[in-house]
């Protein structure tokens, strides 16, 4: 069967039942809860603000717990209505990022935001320097649910500032560090790629459509795609290269500000705020580094399978070449189908979730010219419903993409029902439900393979993923890490950039590769996000958890699936490792869990080149 781009029958997603527009009664209501509960929480917190100083040394009895219980609770619905109005206005920016009222609203979310952040910043200081008896007695109430939730965040407590410096730098990030996020969001949007499409043209087109001609079985395309996007990311280079400046800069500087108890590390925030320990990523990282080859040995086969010498860069997301041409694009509904069917291996609801998202209309999944790049989850916090955000292809990354996305989104709907103070997990746990997803959609394309060109298929898929995961991630971990130790003495300029990420890759991917990409760093949102930092080593993480999970479905039978969601609820209220312990049984700060995960793939890697030499000559 052929299909065209234009009849893959890709969703556009409906959020109507959240809001109607950014007019609507509705949203304007719950933007007005939120500024009225700043007002309450300011009149609340008058009597903190002189408590802060001697919280440390309270007694019960001076500790005005009814009143902190008050502003918890309003802290809580408030919160709740801020995402859903940010999530609703970053769904229209990730559809039209042109969009100008969108745009403006979004400055002003940003800016409730930050007055709601400050409001209950005397709330969240007296929580974090009252002595621990006072925390017991205040969680013995109704306020249990926020037990895990104030142990993480007391973590921190001897990095914090005084209450004036706290509300400083919320108030700056507005027009700070957030705005250099939003600066390079904008850019994406207007970005133009003159290119060659697979219709022979040559065509000005957007840089969401421009990667998924990465993903051409035509490498003319794919190489034509690669070098156009890089000369139009080298116009914006000195923009690109201002964002990572301002954002590495702005987050040193707090890091040096905080530093008045004990010295923090710029991996330190990453660490807390993905709930492992360094001993944790030192000793993953490490053993992915042991292991590298298997993932370089991975691509080299995947040259040969596309028979070239070696892969370029633009090879990177090439398909599979055993599935004919016409069969490389399938139709969105199969796509669902075929998703459907491999989730519903694990039990029947998984399954039946995948028709739930479609028939809710609950994924965006078009091609257009002003959508951003990308593809992700997200969720709406009132009604407690998901949504998958990508620009479906119809080539077998996109499948597998589809398929991630809907793993994040069948993690947030089995939390549904949790209080928010236990269901906010980190990345590192998040890319559990995901990549469990993909793996699971590997193993039924793998069991499902009737001819050597299937079975080949599949083995070009996991080789891929050994590559993104094990190469790439790292590539990303080691460049970021060396942007902020050089970012002590000063600016990087754009051929800085270049070398230490041509520097990165040539560590990682060896001669596995034909060239390196030194514009990687410009063109990668990830490095330019304003909210967090290492946007990387989770994948990698998650990659190889996930791994250690799935391989308990196929020793738990029948009873993996309640002890699969079991541990997706308890990503909120677990730090990595006490999950891993209470889950799997195992040490995430030794090497064996790692190396049992790598053996894994090194066993899919071994079986791709078992084929390939069985079939291809």
């Amino acid at each position: 069967m052929t299909h065209s781009k234009s009849d893959l029958g890709s969703p556009t997603w409906n959020n109507e039942t959240e809001y109607k527009s950014i007019a609507s009664p509705e949203y304007k209501n719950d933007f007005l809860v939120v500024s009225q509960n700043i007002k309450l929480i300011h009149e609340l917190s008058s009597t903190l603000k002189e408590l802060i100083p001697k919280a440390e040394n309270l007694t019960v009895s001076e500790t005005p717990l009814k009143q902190l219980r008050e502003i918890s609770n309003i802290y809580w619905q408030g919160h709740t209505l801020i995402y859903n109005l940010n999530t609703f206005i970053s769904c229209l920016l990730s559809n039209d990022g042109e969009n100008a009222e969108a745009r403006q609203e979004q400055s002003k979310a940003k800016n409730l935001s930050s007055q709601f952040t400050q409001a209950t910043q005397a709330f969240f200081l007296m929580m974090m320097r009252l002595p621990e008896n006072i925390i017991n007695e205040y969680l013995a109430g109704a306020n249990n649910h926020e037990k895990f939730f104030f142990e993480d965040k007391r973590k921190l407590r001897d990095t914090l500032l005084s209450l004036d410096e706290e509300n400083l730098i919320t108030a700056l990030s507005t027009d700070g560090i957030s705005a250099w996020g939003t600066l390079y969001t904008n850019i994406t949007s207007s970005v133009r790629v003159n290119t060659l499409l697979e219709n022979g043209e040559t065509q000005s087109i957007g840089l969401a459509t421009a990667a998924g001609l990465l993903k051409s079985s035509d490498a003319k395309v794919r190489e034509n795609a690669w070098k156009n996007t890089n000369n139009a990311w080298t116009l914006q280079e000195e923009s690109c290269s201002s964002v990572i400046n301002a954002l590495a800069g702005w987050r040193l500087e707090i890091y040096k500000k905080r530093s008045h108890t004990r010295a923090l590390n710029f991996i330190d925030a990453p660490l807390h705020q993905n709930r492992i320990d360094s001993a944790t990523l030192t000793t993953m990282m490490s053993a992915i580094e042991r292991h590298k080859e298997v993932a370089q040995r991975a691509l080299k086969l995947q040259a040969r399978a596309l028979k070239k010498e070696t892969l370029a860069p633009w090879d990177l997301f090439a398909p599979s070449p055993f599935v004919q041409a016409e069969k490389n694009k399938m139709p969105f509904a199969d796509a669902l189908k075929l998703i459907k069917k491999a989730f519903s291996r694990v039990n029947p609801e998984m399954g039946h979730f995948v028709d739930m998202m479609a028939e809710n209309q609950w994924i965006e999944a078009t091609q257009a010219q002003s959508k951003r790049t990308g593809a992700y989850c997200t969720e709406f916090a009132k009604s407690r419903t998901p949504r998958v955000y990508m620009s479906y292809d119809g080539s077998s990354s996109s499948v597998g993409t589809l398929a991630h996305e809907l793993g994040h989104a069948f993690h947030a709907w089995v939390m549904r029902d949790m209080p928010y103070s236990q269901s906010s997990y980190p990345m590192t746990l998040a890319e559990t439900a995901s990549i469990f997803a993909e793996c699971v959609l590997a193993d039924e394309l793998a069991s499902s393979a009737t001819s050597a060109n299937d079975s080949l298929s599949a083995g070009f898929e996991n080789a891929g993923d050994a590559g993104a995961f094990l190469l790439n991630i790292p590539a990303r971990f080691m460049f970021e890490s060396n942007v902020y130790q050089k970012r002590v003495s000063g600016t990087l300029s754009p051929k800085d950039f270049k070398t230490l990420m041509t520097d990165a890759w040539t560590s990682w991917y060896g001669n596995s590769l034909s060239e390196m990409d030194p514009m990687f760093w410009c063109s990668k949102l990830h490095f330019h996000i304003s909210g967090l930092s290492f946007y990387n080593f989770p994948y990698s993480f998650g990659y190889l958890f996930s791994h250690g999970v799935y391989a308990l479905s196929r020793t738990q039978g029948s009873s993996f699936y309640k002890n699969y969601v079991s541990l997706l609820r308890d990503t909120g209220s677990m730090n990595s490792e006490q999950l891993a312990l209470k889950h799997l049984g195992v040490d995430l700060r030794k090497p064996d869990f790692w190396n049992a995960s790598l053996a894994i793939v090194k066993e899919k890697i071994d079986s791709f080149e078992k084929h390939l030499n069985a079939n291809v000559k």
